[in-house]
């Protein structure tokens, strides 16, 4: 049997109510926040529990998953405002655990979720956008493939400072010549 989310360091899988305390240990964590999104207020438990529970709306492509590296949840990965009519949708990614950073899980994640987003759901564009202060995200993006589509200037106040956001994006075209590249170089997926 061949699970489409399996890879060889990671298995991308619903999200559970068990996970709320991880994701809750890492919304604690201001710089992980900020890797990912904007630092705001603390969420509560409860609050986690209740998102992590939720069903995304009927006909949706809109998902997060977990992120599992040897049986335990190490990061959160989303495909969001999917757009059916002109088969684009967004990635976010997230490594919350920071003792897992640098092993690999984000880039095999992120891989996974793209081939189902190409070859399964039929999206010709995946975009995504990564602030300025992250450059080791950038470089994963760009030794990826994506290629940069252009920078909001100071779109994000954090930190006491202002920071721009990168926009980059990949084509279902430019993610088949990377696979092959992966695929040549010994880091193929299953299946």
């Amino acid at each position: 049997m061949t699970n489409l989310f399996a890879g060889n360091k990671v298995t991308l899988r619903a999200l559970e109510p068990n996970d709320a305390l991880a994701v809750y240990q890492w919304g604690l964590d201001s710089e992980t926040v900020r890797l990912a999104d904007r630092v705001s207020f603390p969420r509560s438990l409860g609050a986690i529990q209740q998102r992590l529970q939720s069903v995304p709306p009927p006909f949706s492509d809109d998902h997060e998953l977990g992120i599992e590296a040897e049986g335990r949840l190490v990061g959160l990965i989303q495909l969001f405002r999917t757009e059916r009519r002109d088969r684009t949708a967004w990635l976010g990614v997230l490594i919350g655990d920071r003792l897992e950073r640098g092993k690999g899980y984000g880039t095999e994640a992120i891989r996974l979720l793209m081939r189902f987003a190409f070859r399964e759901l039929n999206y010709q564009k995946v975009n995504l956008n990564v602030f300025s202060f992250n450059p080791r995200a950038i470089a994963i993006y760009e030794k990826m493939g994506f290629i940069h589509e252009g920078r909001i200037r100071r779109t994000l106040y954090a930190d006491g400072q202002y920071h721009d956001q990168v926009l980059m994006g990949m084509i279902a075209e430019e993610f088949e010549v990377a696979e092959r590249a992966w695929e040549s170089r010994g880091q193929g997926l299953p299946g």
